[in-house]
């Protein structure tokens, strides 16, 4: 009789006893070797197992580690396509992140060094401690819009100050130099200041503004349509103006407010409205953009034309209203405390609840500058 065993029938029984006796010695033999085949193929198996996810995790590690350096490497590519002055020294990641809304000529220079970022900070000036630096994470200047616009948790930081001392000072920043007719500066701003003439403000005003005004048609049109943040042919800051910012961010934001006046009494408590403790003081913020080069003579602004530059900013100190009236950090005593202080300069517009001339539209100049349109702003 003959006996066949496939290589596949390892784990039959043969029902063939007479077989089963005729091969009981090999029979010894291939067990052995096939249960130490079957040993080393699972001991093999098993570690195979081992290694498979030591190498998953070795990988599922990798990955998290690379996803880690590429996203801090997009955070440094975004970061680093800002202008330098945009840019933080040091940015911390966090919830509730706040946008700093740096408003020109209103201290806020100041406050944006103190918050981190690199601004007109001379080398000195370094972060200081306290939430409020750590949670500001992103800035909007002008036509530099960083802000997260899809977190909606995100506030946003204003600096504000009195409308018409702003104006005052956004004029005599942009003011070239006499003598200085090579530079870019000098042909940018040579028709408004040179040109028309308007070396003062008093000279814009009374010359431009007032209905007795000697100015050419064009000067009149440049310095009605400069003051109302409608041209961007006057003093930059003036175009880049309250409306400007505050219809910019994204609307019923939460807005936290620095008032320039009382700068670091609103540091302190936007410090405590956020959970800090750290306290500032005079020394720790310095006016470090102010027009220190200014003859004090032109600064200054007779009762007629500041009644005048009241009229023509009528609709800008509605919103400068607005922004005071929306801060979530200042108590109703405090803004009626800068209401008071406005009062003084322009007394009908303060209390005013709108304005002989329309709000202007626009909508025009975001898309341009700001760049968004009115359906992402809603959304």
């Amino acid at each position: 009789m003959q006996c066949t065993m496939h290589h596949h029938q390892y784990q039959h029984v043969n029902e063939d006893e007479e077989c089963s006796k005729a091969t009981s010695q090999p029979r010894s033999v291939l067990q052995k070797l096939i249960i130490f085949t079957a040993s080393a193929v699972s001991a093999c198996l098993v570690i195979s197992g081992l290694i498979h996810l030591s190498v998953s995790h070795s990988d599922e590690t990798k990955q998290l580690m690379t996803s880690e350096l590429d996203t801090t490497k997009e955070n440094h590519d975004n970061d680093s396509r800002l202008p330098p002055w945009a840019q933080k020294h040091i940015n911390y990641k966090s919830e509730n992140a706040i946008c700093f809304v740096h408003v020109g000529k209103t201290g806020g220079s100041a406050a944006g060094c103190a918050l981190g970022f690199g601004l007109h900070c001379d080398g000195s000036i370094q972060q200081i401690d306290g939430v409020l630096p750590k949670r500001t994470s992103h800035l909007f200047h002008k036509d530099v819009y960083n802000c997260d616009d899809s977190d909606k948790e995100a506030s946003y930081l204003f600096v504000v100050r009195d409308p018409i001392d702003r104006l005052r000072s956004a004029f005599n920043y942009d003011r070239p130099e006499v003598g200085d007719d090579t530079s870019y500066y000098y042909r940018r701003f040579k028709p408004f200041y040179i040109d028309c003439p308007f070396w003062t403000v008093e000279e814009m005003t009374q010359n431009a503004l007032s209905q007795q005004g000697h100015a050419s048609s064009d000067c009149k049109a440049m310095a009605h349509a400069s003051v109302r943040g409608l041209s961007s042919r006057g003093p930059s800051h003036l175009f880049y103006n309250y409306q400007y910012y505050k219809e910019a961010i994204p609307e019923n934001a939460p807005i936290l407010v620095l008032r320039n006046e009382h700068l670091v009494g609103d540091w302190n408590e936007i410090e405590r409205y956020l959970g800090g403790s750290e306290v500032i003081d005079e020394q720790t913020i310095s006016q470090s953009n102010a027009n220190t080069w200014t003859n004090a003579d032109d600064l200054n602004i007779s009762d007629e034309s500041q009644n005048i530059l009241c009229k023509a900013l009528c609709n800008e100190i509605q919103i400068y209203k607005q922004i005071l009236q929306m801060a979530q950090n200042l108590e109703l005593s405090q803004v009626q405390e800068s209401l008071e202080e406005l009062k003084l300069k322009c007394p009908v517009e303060a209390v005013a609840e709108r304005c002989y001339e329309a709000l202007p539209d626009i909508t025009q100049k975001l898309k341009e500058n700001r760049g968004y349109t009115t359906k992402d702003r809603m959304n």
